[in-house]
């Protein structure tokens, strides 16, 4: 309840950031990024939120287009520093990129989003200034505003990945709340 409250108002406060990263910096899914890019090579550090932008809510893995696109983003930016920031970085997640993306790792041990800790300590552990930095996700008040707390980039998905058949209120939920978000900013 006490970061629900804390989005709120911290949301109203940032509504203008808000109301612009909902504008102007959108995409429909992960893989709507084309590859190679412009705006990615401009980063220091890339930051994937999991849950709606890899793949549905409770998945293990990234779908396969999903796991195509980041297999593609790993050679065409082999040196780009890539960092998994999911509010639930379950160990399964952990061990699949483990795997698969050995130099990639799960933000955890910070408060979630979107308080602006696990941002900020990101900036200081690559030395990087705000705008070199860039978090991509599907939510307003978590993943959005923390970018707007910490003044780095980030990057809307619009469209989501749910799965409703597998955890149909989970999804409802989030689909709810994502709907809350966009009327509001």
């Amino acid at each position: 309840m006490r970061r629900m409250l804390y989005a709120l108002r911290q949301g109203l406060k940032h509504y203008q950031g808000l109301h612009n990263i909902k504008r102007h910096r959108t995409l429909t899914t992960i893989t709507a990024l084309e590859l190679p890019s412009p705006w990615l090579e401009a980063l220091g550090l890339l930051v994937l939120d999991f849950d709606g932008v890899l793949a549905p809510h409770g998945a293990k893995c990234p779908l396969p287009a999903v796991m195509r696109w980041l297999l593609q983003l790993s050679q065409t930016y082999p040196a780009l520093p890539v960092v998994i920031f999911s509010n639930k970085p379950t160990k399964d997640r952990q061990a699949f990129f483990k795997q698969h993306f050995p130099t990639w790792f799960f933000l955890s041990g910070v408060p979630k989003k979107p308080y602006p800790q696990g941002l900020q300590q990101l900036l200081q552990q690559y030395a990087l200034l705000p705008q070199q930095m860039a978090l991509v996700d599907d939510r307003l008040l978590t993943g959005m505003l923390s970018t707007c707390l910490v003044g780095c980039q980030g990057l809307y998905i619009v469209q989501p990945y749910q799965d409703p058949l597998s955890h149909p209120m989970v999804e409802r939920f989030f689909a709810g709340l994502r709907r809350l978000e966009f009327w509001i900013f």
